[in-house]
């Protein structure tokens, strides 16, 4: 979606991603890559020169099972977390990862179930 700093952001206008540079250009010591988009309708607001303030979806998927970014461990290549299963001690349990969102929370693709409780640094979290 783009807003454009001319209408507030109230007012959206639809896009796609149609290209983007493979060559990084650095910005303030900061790696950026030109993205071009292409607007869904032709709109007379829409004029040149104007600034545009760009959010694009890389990904989404709904219904998932989800748990805070800091409750999972790297080992080597695999990923777990502490499951609270009652005993004294948490159980390590090997998880696979999906997509992480802005939200910081991470997509658990398997591993986990629904109602199984985590433990993180930010205390306990039911999933």
């Amino acid at each position: 979606s783009v807003t454009l700093d001319a209408y507030g952001s109230g007012v959206s206008f639809s896009a796609t991603v149609i290209s983007v540079d493979s060559a990084q250009t650095l910005i303030n010591d900061s790696p950026t890559y030109k993205a071009v988009l292409e607007l869904a309708n032709d709109d007379a607001r829409i004029k040149a020169d104007l600034t545009a303030n760009v959010n694009i979806v890389a990904a989404t998927h709904a219904d998932v099972l989800e748990v805070p970014a800091s409750a999972i461990i790297r080992r080597n290549s695999d990923d777990f977390v502490l499951l609270n299963t009652g005993a004294a001690k948490p159980e390590d349990r090997q998880v696979q990862v999906g997509i992480q969102g802005i939200d910081g929370m991470v997509e658990i693709v398997s591993g986990l179930a629904p109602g199984d409780k985590i433990v993180d640094f930010g205390g306990e979290t039911n999933i």
